[in-house]
This record gives structure tokens, sequence and C-alpha cells, in this order.
């Protein structure tokens, strides 16, 4: 499967995990243009609205997709750069979410 569509995949999965909560609002623009981070999510006061007033924290993230055979593995590993790292470490923290999909989609 093309890398473009597994990311999508991975984005999309993330993004309607974190909106069914009822108080994660993710913005994870497709395309990211960012050096490190994907995007962010917003954290509101659970059970209200998204808006301002009811903002607790923005939190950068990281969405990588990785395409495998089996995806009842015990153990997942993935490898990430260290200047993110070190980037990530700057912010003060990220989200950093690695989302397995079934080969063949």
């Amino acid at each position: 499967m093309e890398k473009t569509i597994i990311e999508k995949f991975a984005t999309g999965a993330v993004k309607d995990r974190m909106l069914k909560t009822g108080c994660i609002d993710p913005n994870i623009p497709e395309g990211d243009k960012e050096p490190s981070w994907d995007g962010h999510v917003y954290l509101y006061e659970n059970g209200s609205n998204f808006n301002k007033s009811n903002l607790k924290v923005r939190i950068p993230v990281q969405v990588k997709g990785h395409e495998c055979e089996n995806l009842l593995e015990d153990t997942i590993r993935f490898d990430a750069e260290v200047a993110d790292l070190r980037n990530y470490s700057m912010e003060g923290y990220a989200l950093y979410f690695v989302v397995y999909v079934a080969q063949g989609g």
C-alpha cells in the first residue's frame, strides 16, 4: 500500500477515536508541513463545548502509520529520529501515535 494512503488511514483512525471522547478536538491536517509534528489536539473540559473558554491544554501530535502482516503481535517497534525526539523535548511533551494498518487495507 502507498505510504501516503497508510498515513491517511492512521491519521483518520486517531482523529476518529479522539472525537468519540467528546472532550478531544484533533487538529491533525493531512499533508502536514511542520518539521516534527502532524498537528495538535485540544483537550476540553469533559462534556463541554469545543470553545476556547473550556480549553484545558493544546498538545502537539505525531502520527505514524505502519503497514504490517500480523496485527496480533505482543510487541511493536518503531524507529524515531533523534532530531524529532529533541524537538518533542523542547516543546515539553508530545503525543506520539504508531498506528498499525493491516497489509492490503
